[in-house]
């Protein structure tokens, strides 16, 4: 299986794309909502996981066996995400 199989922003799982009223997330605002649950996640796992452990997780959230250069870019921003804030 190469390749990932579920595209942030065409096939979201409901739950990372719906507002506590029942609305859906749209554009740049369910791009940062999706980073910043994923940055939340990752701000206890550096505690307690290795980074191998932690880049897994992300290969299994996306579905895919390979990172491309989106997938890069994007765990770039989640790593930095909470940068100054903690």
């Amino acid at each position: 299986m190469i390749g990932c199989h579920l595209d942030f922003f065409t096939q979201t799982p409901e739950w990372a794309s719906t507002k506590p009223n029942g609305e859906f997330w749209r554009g740049f605002w369910l791009k940062y909502r999706i980073t910043k649950d994923l940055a939340c996640l990752d701000k206890l796992a550096k505690y307690h996981l290795s980074n191998t452990q932690r880049l897994r997780f992300y290969k299994q959230y996306r579905q895919c066996d390979r990172l491309d250069s989106a997938d890069k870019k994007r765990i770039r921003h989640v790593v930095r995400f909470f940068e100054g804030r903690e």
